[in-house]
């Protein structure tokens, strides 16, 4: 009995620390805009970690994928970057709305 309620305390330590992870999508403040030539990103880290942006995206309302970047970017602690998309020979009116995704970088 003394090793089950061992496994269900640490059980639950595990399970509140996940709970308690933050993502590098809560800490990143990030927008978009677009016009005919291309499309800006600028995000900001609001934390003390390194954070590398994997992939942006530009969607139709429909979700569809117009264009995508899987260029990696890297952002320092408390960092700003800003990344381009140009957009030669795409239909801009299409274009709803942006995504990206991110991962913290352990360097």
């Amino acid at each position: 009995m003394k090793k089950f309620k061992i496994f269900c305390y640490t059980s639950l330590i595990f399970f509140f620390h996940s709970l308690s992870y933050a993502s590098c999508y809560t800490d990143l403040e990030w927008s978009w805009s677009l016009n005919t030539a291309s499309a800006n990103f600028e995000f900001l880290n609001n934390k003390n970690k390194k954070i590398k942006i994997t992939n942006v995206s530009l969607l139709t309302a429909d979700k569809d994928v117009v264009v995508s970047n899987n260029n990696v970017a890297f952002i320092d602690s408390y960092g700003r970057r800003n990344l381009t998309i140009f957009l030669i020979n795409k239909n801009t009116k299409v274009i709803k709305s942006a995504t990206y995704t991110c991962e913290y970088n352990p360097l």
